[in-house]
């Protein structure tokens, strides 16, 4: 069952610049390079009803569209190890067969210079930039690097927001379906 807080919803309904539920703006460097990106949704992951994180997807349409550019907006409610992460989003990529093993092994390296273990209210947002030329990973506001395998944002992306994602409610809120 979806949660979602007031300010969430207050967030939503202001579509700003800044989460609803941290009052943080996206990083400076994902505004320039998308002017006029909006939140599109906002959920919570649980895992036996404990808060994980919040996400915010954001849009620079009316609707998410993988050509156009994006952002997923992470905010960790807990500590979530770096390893653990990345190996969920890479096994999420296998089963959903976005990628074969050898992209796999080189985004899981990737992923292991670009992701840093996150903390409580820590903020990780990635963002693809047109036609997913390049995949921007930004941590508490800093530019972290990227990855410039158009492939790659797509695979990330799908973790959340394809249809047979393992978690049907966080993509249901984050796409407003």
């Amino acid at each position: 069952m979806r949660t979602v807080s007031f300010a969430a919803i207050v967030g939503l309904l202001l579509s700003g610049l800044v989460w609803a539920g941290t009052g943080r703006a996206l990083p400076s460097g994902v505004v320039q390079l998308a002017p006029g990106i909006h939140q599109l949704g906002t959920a919570q992951h649980r895992v036996f009803g404990v808060r994980v994180f919040a996400a915010t997807l954001w849009v620079t349409g009316g609707a998410w569209s993988p050509d156009e550019p994006h952002a997923l907006d992470v905010e960790a409610a807990r500590k979530i190890p770096k390893q653990r992460l990345i190996d969920n989003l890479i096994n999420e990529m296998r089963d959903q067969q976005t990628g074969n093993s050898a992209q796999l092994a080189q985004w899981k390296g990737q992923m292991t210079t670009l992701i840093p273990e996150l903390k409580d209210r820590d903020q990780l947002v990635v963002f693809c930039t047109e036609k997913n030329k390049e995949t921007m990973i930004f941590y508490n506001g800093n530019k972290r690097g990227e990855i410039t395998d158009p492939k790659f944002c797509e695979a990330l992306f799908q973790v959340w927001l394809h249809p047979e994602t393992s978690n049907t409610d966080v993509r249901r809120s984050l796409l407003r379906k």
